[in-house]
């Protein structure tokens, strides 16, 4: 997201597939940077300006900044038990045998966030405002009131939590 704020077009992302994940690598060109900060507040605590503003550089590579780190992917997780088979029914019990209570309703699982760091939608909080489509800075969601539909496009989604932010039911969850 920083990338895409950036007014001088200062940032630029690299993404190479490994063995271990994906090994991004990120560069802050200062010789182009208008030191606006707008990738700061979008890129939530990751980038920080520093007080000291005196640059000097006899080189233009002087005035590259360059970090790598590594995005594991997401981890598999296991499949759902299968359901306990149902009991038989009631008329092949002995004669006199007290029928067993209806089990208590159980509640719907919570909503786990995601290991990608991506939102994950809890429908059952969801009033399907679509405060959270129209705040997404890349267009990654799409709401279908009157469908109540929720909708990620993984492809485009940079995982900024700016949905999460601007839902006022709390119901995503990254």
């Amino acid at each position: 997201m920083c990338e895409r704020v950036c007014s001088g077009n200062a940032i630029t992302t690299v993404v190479e597939k490994t063995e271990e994940g994906d090994k991004v690598t990120r560069t802050f060109n200062l010789g182009s940077c208008t030191f606006c900060a707008t990738c700061m507040d979008f890129c939530h605590g990751a980038i920080e300006f520093s007080g000291d503003y005196h640059m000097i550089a006899t080189k233009e590579e002087d005035l590259l900044v360059v970090g790598t780190h590594f995005r594991k992917p997401p981890a598999k997780k296991p499949a759902p038990p299968k359901p306990a088979p149902a009991p038989a029914p009631d008329a092949e019990k002995p004669a006199g045998e007290a029928k067993p209570e209806a089990p208590a309703e159980q509640a719907a699982p919570a909503v786990q966030p995601r290991d990608d760091g991506k939102p994950v939608q809890d429908a059952s909080k969801c009033v399907y405002c679509t405060i959270c489509a129209k705040k997404c800075p890349v267009g990654a969601l799409e709401v279908d009131r009157a469908a109540k539909t929720w909708k990620l496009d993984e492809d485009l989604c940079v995982g900024c939590g700016t949905c999460a932010g601007a839902c006022p039911k709390k119901c995503i969850i990254m």
